[in-house]
């Protein structure tokens, strides 16, 4: 497999012409090209996309150069034509991994994604994001190097990469990058959730204690989300929202088929790469036991609930460091009454002090959430609160205690009664 790709072509690459075609043919792998990109053909076979950045007050001047490599036939495993294609440019070869991910495609094949920062390649500096996509009979990479490239401008490229990755086909009849459901997937519906405890680590120095309602949305068709769907449409939310979905089959239980297992395939980056986990599974009274852990499964409210009452939303951190100490805190009330009406209001604000050796420096800071009132409506698992002022909000709602309304979790965030 011959993967040589010099820093030379750069010249060739941004001295081509810009190509309008939307779809490119490498040796039967298929991608979409976005409009603005120039379209060339390397020496060794291999399809170079590139764009040229002016320099502007803002940004020096920058490149970006793709290439799609799809070699005839296959010499070695996936991860070692990763590393081969890696080590053209030995530089950014050297450089830790700052980001990976290992999976598979919507597709079936399997995936390896890996993201080296902040190199230089002849003096400028770069980042260099490789992937590799393979089959049993068949391989492809997906490579971009982008130079002198930061901030918004980044911001931008790296998600026209992720859309090219996700569009990428190896063979004739796949599908670019989508959430569906395969044959055979399915067979839960409603939405459980699941108390999560344990230490997370404070910014600010030290430890925190966290418990969070982790929720988990299974739809009969066989799709899942970890976040309830605004108007409960799956199939809409995770078309949007791919990062928050997944597709489930269940497999085993009956007289033959031996115990229950839950296959979860989850989106783990913007590539289009899945993970695949598979758990026990046991129906119970209330609920569903994935891996021993119990998942309570939550009643929708009915159509026209009302509530009664004031919740309030707080989150604070602080810590103190070798000179340094800070703090931070953020306050939501929601007032609700039987008659459909609703008042919100809320503040953020953070303080802090640090010593310097010759004096000490401290701010604080203070914001007050503009005072918000309207009507609000519940159906299901969503509340929505239409403003006097026009404005309305969409947001997912759920009672953690079936029955009772002490708590009420909000788009994911506790809300205590007062």
């Amino acid at each position: 497999m011959d993967l040589r790709f010099g820093i030379g072509l750069l010249t060739l690459v941004l001295a081509a012409s810009p190509s309008l075609a939307r779809e490119e043919n490498l040796n039967g792998v298929v991608i979409d090209v976005p409009s603005g990109w120039t379209v060339e053909r390397g020496e060794a076979g291999s399809l170079l996309i590139a764009q040229e950045f002016p320099e502007t007050e803002d940004y020096e001047q920058g490149a970006v150069i793709i290439q799609l490599i799809a070699p005839r036939g296959i010499e070695g495993t996936l991860a070692q034509g990763m590393a081969q294609v890696v080590n053209a440019f030995p530089d950014m070869a050297e450089e830790d991994t700052t980001t990976d991910s290992v999976g598979v495609t919507s597709n079936g094949y399997e995936a390896i994604m890996e993201y080296r920062c902040c190199g230089e390649i002849q003096d400028i500096s770069a980042g260099l994001t490789t992937i590799a996509v393979g089959s049993p009979t068949k391989q492809a990479y997906l490579q971009m190097v982008s130079m002198n490239m930061d901030g918004d401008r980044e911001d931008e490229i790296d998600a026209e990469f992720a859309t090219m990755a996700r569009t990428m086909r190896l063979n004739e009849g796949d599908k670019p990058f989508a959430v569906e459901p395969q044959d055979g997937d399915g067979g839960l519906e409603g939405v459980y959730t699941y108390l999560r405890t344990g230490l997370t680590l404070n910014p600010f120095g030290g430890m925190d204690f966290t418990a969070d309602s982790e929720i988990t949305v299974f739809d009969t068709s066989g799709l899942f989300s970890d976040t309830i769907p605004a108007n409960m449409d799956m199939a809409a939310h995770c078309a949007d929202n791919p990062r928050d979905c997944g597709t489930y089959k269940v497999t085993g239980g009956g007289f033959w088929g031996g115990s229950k297992q839950l296959e979860m395939r989850s989106v783990i980056d913007e590539f289009g790469t899945f993970e695949v986990e598979v758990s026990s599974l046991d129906d119970q009274d209330g609920g569903l036991s994935i891996d021993d852990n119990f998942h309570a499964k939550l009643p929708a409210f009915d159509a026209g609930t009302t509530f009664d009452g004031q919740w309030r939303y707080f989150w604070a951190q602080t810590g103190s460091m070798a000179f340094s100490s800070n703090s931070i805190a953020v306050e939501r009330l929601l007032t609700m009454t039987p008659d459909g009406r609703f008042e919100q209001t809320g503040f953020s604000g953070a303080s802090g002090s640090m010593d310097s050796g010759i004096g000490t420096t401290s701010f604080a800071t203070s914001s007050d959430r503009p005072p918000e009132s309207g009507s609000y409506r519940v159906d299901g698992y969503t509340l929505v609160l239409s403003g006097d002022d026009g404005k309305e909000q969409v947001l997912s709602i759920f009672a953690p205690d079936i029955g009772s309304d002490e708590v009420l979790v909000i788009n994911g965030s506790n809300y205590l009664k007062q």
